[in-house]
């Protein structure tokens, strides 16, 4: 029986240009100026295949937005009627964005409105949030700033102001950690110490509650889960960290999704798609586990378009099995497709990414 091939499931055209995309849990949050969709590409359950599920249309222009655990009473308080609240639930689980008025406002999808909205005056010019444990809690970035704050029934406030220039803030277990030159601070509880520290660290990820450092060299990439492997990928366009995972799309017109830990486990698809992109029109890349059809999503983002691809697990392999390595090459021929080329990728060909598309930290001079 012939394999399952990646391939596309979903695509979405948006009706202007993509200001940011952020990812909140198995969520992805794609904000077009004023717009806020949410999309569940990793679960079947939520329309068109995941594709999207709800939207919101604001008066202005959203910033950033992040997911906030309120307890269940809270909507039993600012709303009431049918659909409103769930005396069965402990909490809810909010979306709350912050727009270039400087205001917030807490989105229940659920009942598909506004129900809070506030400002606090010392916080201007939110670049980044997450949200904390601790029911109503979250962490607002900006310039020069952090503030962990409470959301309370009318408004907020502020329970801890950090003066420090970060570039990043991220959840991770009972806290968050704080991305700034060439180090990676935690902080619980109100205090901050260093969590990792390097020469290089151009960005990270928390994934299934591992920490995975990237450093970049030109666009050439090395991937480290702290205390566990690490490995390198050349070429990198947008990438993405899922477990022990690391996919790229990298020039070449190729995905390259490697182990980091056991970088023998790995794969190289064509990108199965018959429009022509430019490779630098992509802006960004998420990946996720779809149980159900136990298949790997791949989200790729250019500024108007949101493609989504699916790769069967089982294509994942080990290289050393030369039988299924040619049969992998037969594969790629069959569903490979010719790309718009840029300027940057023109002198680049596929034959280069062969055997050295990824490698050892080494591969990353």
């Amino acid at each position: 029986m012939r394999k399952k091939r990646p391939e596309i499931f979903n695509y979405l055209k948006m009706p202007t240009n993509i200001s940011n995309a952020v990812r909140i849990e198995d969520n992805i949050a794609i904000i077009l100026g004023n717009i806020i969709y949410i999309t569940a590409p990793f679960e079947n359950n939520r329309g068109i295949g995941g594709a999207f599920y709800g939207h919101y249309e604001h008066t202005s222009h959203v910033t950033t937005i992040c997911n906030v655990k309120m307890d269940s009473s809270f909507s039993k308080g600012a709303f009431s009627g049918p659909g409103a609240f769930d005396p069965s639930s402990n909490e809810e689980t909010f979306y709350l964005f912050c727009d270039v008025e400087n205001c917030f406002h807490l989105l229940s999808f659920q009942i598909r409105a506004i129900v809070q909205k506030f400002s606090i005056p010392e916080i201007r010019h939110v670049s980044s949030m997450c949200g904390l444990p601790n029911h109503g809690q979250f962490v607002a970035l900006t310039n020069n700033e952090i503030f962990v704050c409470q959301i309370l029934h009318k408004s907020g406030r502020i329970i801890q102001k950090i003066d420090i220039s970060a570039s990043e803030i991220c959840s991770y277990n009972n806290g968050f950690l704080i991305f700034t030159n060439q180090h990676i601070d935690l902080c619980q509880n109100g205090v901050i110490h260093t969590f990792y520290k390097a020469e290089i660290i151009n960005e990270f990820y928390v994934t299934n509650q591992k920490v995975v450092v990237l450093q970049r060299c030109d666009k050439n990439c090395a991937f480290h889960i702290m205390h566990e492997g690490t490995v390198g990928i050349k070429n990198c366009r947008v990438q993405d960290v899922l477990g022990e995972w690391a996919i790229a799309l990298c020039n070449g017109k190729q995905i390259i999704i490697v182990n980091i830990n056991n970088n023998n486990l790995r794969m190289r698809i064509s990108l199965p798609l018959s429009k022509q992109y430019p490779l630098k029109s992509f802006k960004y890349l998420y990946a996720g586990h779809n149980k159900s059809n136990n298949s790997l999503v791949i989200l790729l983002i250019t500024n108007t378009d949101v493609i989504f691809i699916k790769v069967p697990l089982h294509l994942l392999k080990l290289d050393a099995e030369e039988e299924e390595e040619e049969e992998e090459e037969e594969e790629e021929d069959e569903y490979s497709t010719e790309f718009a080329e840029d300027d940057e990728t023109s002198n680049i060909e596929d034959e280069d990414d062969d055997d050295e598309s990824v490698g050892n930290p080494s591969t990353v001079q």
